[in-house]
């Protein structure tokens, strides 16, 4: 008897399936990983993985690959191959060269710096338009002046016409300080709009002492916050506090659920010389649920309150990022909201707060003075352990922590410290 169903599914199967099909399903898959399971499936996806696909999601080079870029360029199908891109100026430590991760048929490419009338850093941004498949983009490099800002807005405004791009990463370290001379106002109003950002989901600018206001780089993100990414939900902030305020005033972000802010300036200062516009920015933002930061005294103690916050579930403020007499301002009402806390002297914080019901991962300093009394503050703690996971382990006798321990009932996950057998003598 003919056996219909063993047929149809032969026919159904995806190492039964042409050619074209399968490179379609390999041209959808972003991560190399799963591109590698894909290509050990079969000898004929194999054969459509290596190295066509396998090779073809990451690229990571010097800004001054011009070859890689005229690649690109020339070869929209390759372009639209990568869903990675990286132009990092990182050396090697040993060889002091820059390292690449690009195709293997490619070769490699000599770094030179661009002379006079050189277009490479334009060749990226054409390169750049042809990547319509690019979700994460990087730039990390130092300050080099005038040209290198010109480049970089050409490329970012090229990114616009990268329908599918999520996250953005833009580390810019400095050279040497650079003093402002130029009136921000009217670099800002001479900054062309970029296109929006449709899909950006995650942005990191990290620019803190290397732009200044004399440059057209901070400007330029300025109105890309302000009307290019309405879909922004991570926003990680590392800039001069002069920006920030800007950012701080300006900017309105619908669907941020997720901020971190870096605040480094060159003199201490107090809390009341910061006069930021938090409390009008938190106005516009209750959605944030994340709130990692780097410089908590510029907060006004008046916009940490739980109506700032009503949203707020994980807090975490890197270890020495301020002293002990500050935590102060922190509210019982304000913290008890939270779900997640990572960087507290617990030992202040059940002190300060009680009883905390709605605590369910704790990691902080001195956690292991508490441990006998956690239950009792946060009944429903699930982890716990250390602000610093590489700091040594504290050692805790076996039947101290297994007392201790039992009591949580959903506690399942520990770490920062080691159970010693207690010997009797």
């Amino acid at each position: 008897m003919f056996d219909v169903t063993s047929n149809h599914e032969h026919q159904l199967s995806l190492s039964s399936q042409p050619f074209d099909i399968l490179d379609r399903i390999a041209f959808a898959i972003e991560n190399p990983r799963d591109i590698l399971a894909l290509g050990l499936t079969s000898r004929q996806s194999h054969d459509i993985v290596f190295p066509e696909h396998i090779e073809y999601r990451n690229l990571s080079c010097h800004l001054n690959r011009t070859e890689i870029w005229e690649i690109l360029r020339t070869n929209p199908g390759l372009a639209c191959r990568f869903y990675h891109l990286a132009i990092n100026e990182d050396k090697d430590l040993q060889t002091k060269v820059t390292v690449d991760t690009a195709p293997s048929a490619w070769g490699a490419f000599q770094e030179r710096e661009p002379g006079p009338g050189d277009f490479g850093g334009m060749r990226l941004a054409q390169a750049v338009t042809l990547m319509h498949n690019l979700v994460h983009f990087s730039w990390t490099s130092a300050v080099k002046g005038s040209q290198a800002d010109d480049i970089m807005i050409a490329t970012m405004l090229a990114l616009s016409r990268c329908p599918l791009l999520e996250i953005m990463d833009i580390q810019i370290h400095p050279d040497k300080y650079v003093i402002p001379t130029t009136n921000f106002e009217s670099v800002l109003s001479s900054v062309m709009i970029p296109l929006p950002y449709l899909k950006l989901k995650k942005l990191r600018l990290d620019m803190v002492w290397c732009h200044s206001k004399a440059t057209v780089m901070p400007a330029f993100f300025l109105k890309l916050l302000q009307s290019s990414c309405p879909e922004l939900v991570d926003l990680y902030l590392s800039v001069d506090l002069e920006i920030l305020t800007l950012i701080l005033q300006m900017i309105a972000l619908k669907y941020l659920t997720r901020l971190s802010f870096f605040i480094r300036t060159l003199f201490p200062r107090q809390a009341a010389d910061y006069n930021l516009p938090w409390s009008q920015f938190l106005r516009r933002h209750p959605h944030i649920q994340n709130l990692i930061t780097h410089g908590f005294n510029s907060v006004s103690v008046e916009a940490l309150t739980k109506d700032s916050f009503p949203n707020l579930r994980n807090l975490n403020i890197p270890v020495n990022d301020f002293k002990y007499a500050e935590l102060q301002m922190f509210s019982q009402e304000f913290l008890r909201n939270v779900t997640c806390i990572d960087g507290f002297d617990l030992s202040w914080l059940f002190t300060h707060c009680g009883h905390m019901p709605r605590l369910k991962i704790l990691n902080g300093r001195n956690f292991f003075s508490m441990l006998f009394t956690i239950s009792h503050y946060a009944p429903n703690l699930e982890r716990i352990g250390p602000s610093i996971p590489d700091r040594a382990p504290c050692l805790i006798a076996y039947e101290d922590a297994i007392s201790a321990l039992t009591k949580s009932q959903y506690l399942t996950h520990r770490s920062g410290f080691i159970l010693q057998e207690t010997i009797s003598t």
